[in-house]
């Protein structure tokens, strides 16, 4: 009887205290952080000069948005971070209207939260959006319906949320004018270090062969996103097909991408929607969790007199 090839080796057993004192390989992070504190730091400061400076603290409603931008090439980078500034300022309108019409009725802020949460989560999963994920949605609302709660105007935090917006998407794209390709070109450099550290190990394991995976897709993501980028596409096709010979599932890809096209077609917006929207999917499973649990870690907190909305942070981006 033919062997059956060896399987992987267990992922090692992480230890206790690395799990609650570690921390990851993140890597150089400073620019990510740069544009954070730009994206407050300027309507902030515009809001202070004005001299309304006990609501200046409301633009990082729309600051959270320059997150969604990070990594992803300029081509689509400002459409991104704009539509999550709109989803942000969407969810510090409903806040600010549950706040304002049913001011200290607990059971609003659970289902409002909760609804909001549920539908983040859907729809950052199923459109495999990653990092920072939904918690910044359901943290948005209910901010805002605490705030109009306790007097704050809501117009002027609607205000000091688009404000918030508009500076994270300057912020995002002013990398553009140093180096237009840097997103996608480091995208591709990280894939090929993946599958070089997979490719070279003595005992390739199922961790670094995840890694390698993932720094894959997430490079096709950044090369499809960027456009026409024949000579990234080339790199990556080649270290694609030296992953997949390595851990012996050959792709069904060509020996030699056509000329001037992209391979292995993204599939659209709402292609992944609507593929998601079944009982057993894992963005409809992941949604249907964080909803019983804002549900139940709400009426807890209303149970106890705590006035802290619920939050979907059980859930990690996937």
């Amino acid at each position: 009887m033919p062997s059956e090839p060896p399987s992987d080796p267990l992922p090692r057993v992480v230890r206790p205290r690395a799990l609650l004192f570690a921390l990851p390989a993140a890597g150089r992070r400073w620019s990510a952080g740069l544009r954070a504190a730009g994206a407050v730091a300027l309507p902030g400061a515009a809001v202070v000069l004005a001299g309304h400076a006990d609501v200046a603290l409301f633009v990082t409603f729309g600051a959270f948005a320059v997150l969604y931008g990070e990594g992803r090439p300029y081509r689509v980078r400002a459409r991104v971070v704009l539509t999550a500034g709109v989803m942000l300022l969407l969810a510090a309108g409903l806040g600010a209207a549950a706040g304002s019409v049913a001011a200290g009725s607990k059971a609003t802020v659970v289902v409002v939260v909760t609804a909001v949460a549920i539908l983040a989560v859907y729809a950052v999963d199923s459109l495999r959006l990653g990092p920072p994920g939904a918690l910044f949605f359901a943290l948005v609302c209910g901010g805002a319906m605490v705030a109009t709660e306790a007097g704050a105007d809501p117009l002027t935090l609607l205000g000091c949320t688009v404000l918030g917006g508009l500076s994270s998407t300057v912020v995002a794209m002013a990398g553009i004018l140093a180096d237009r390709g840097k997103p996608e070109r480091s995208a591709v450099e990280r894939a090929v270090r993946a599958v070089d550290a997979f490719v070279q190990a003595d005992a390739p394991s199922a961790e670094t062969r995840h890694a390698a995976g993932a720094a894959i897709s997430a490079a096709w993501n950044a090369v499809h996103d960027a456009g026409r980028a024949p000579e990234l596409a080339t790199t990556l096709f080649a270290a694609h097909r030296r992953f997949a010979d390595a851990a012996g599932t050959p792709a069904d890809l060509d020996e030699t991408p056509p000329a001037g096209t992209l391979p292995l077609a993204r599939p659209g917006v709402g292609y992944r929607l609507r593929r998601s929207a079944t009982l057993r999917s894992h963005a409809m499973v992941t949604a249907l969790r964080v909803g019983v649990a804002c549900v139940a870690s709400g009426s807890l907190s209303a149970s106890l007199g705590l006035t802290r909305p619920p939050s979907p942070a059980c859930a990690p981006p996937r």
